[in-house]
């Protein structure tokens, strides 16, 4: 990936230029947020603060994927909650930038989409059939914080 404030649009949850709050702590991005809250679930202070201490989301990723003492069980556990999560995180960021709520009015009712090979974040590649095989976890998140907000 190149620099993520270019390479990525306001609604990524990889974009650095749109920090926000929640509870009290402070997110680079939504990313950083996300992997905090996994962390935070698995009980690991010491990746809570390497994520928040993190430049990049990718940085903070790596110690997402490093939780102490995470197994199937917790990956279980953590995927049942991850919509929510991510939820949360793209609300406090849309909460906090009005340049991110222009583009969701601007979206109208439209089906946004995270074009990407990624089948939880994003729409993943196309089938034989033609249509995308992932569940696009970053696309329907930003239509619940809107339809949520009912721009």
């Amino acid at each position: 990936f190149g620099p993520y404030e270019e390479a990525y649009g306001c609604l990524s949850m990889w974009n650095t230029k749109y920090p926000f709050w929640l509870s009290d702590v402070r997110f680079k991005s939504v990313g950083h947020y996300v992997n905090y809250e996994k962390a935070k679930f698995g009980g690991d202070e010491d990746a809570m603060g390497e994520i928040l201490k993190a430049k990049s989301p990718r940085a903070a990723g790596g110690s997402g994927r490093h939780i102490l003492g995470w197994n199937e069980d917790k990956e279980k556990e953590w995927m049942e909650s991850l919509a929510n999560v991510l939820v949360n995180g793209c609300t406090a960021q849309y909460e906090a930038h009005s340049d991110i709520r222009e583009e969701l009015i601007k979206s109208e009712d439209h089906t946004l989409i995270y074009s990407s090979m990624s089948t939880l974040w994003g729409t993943g590649p196309k089938s034989d059939k033609g249509y995308y095989v992932g569940m696009d976890y970053i696309g329907n998140a930003w239509m619940m914080v809107r339809d949520n907000q009912q721009l």
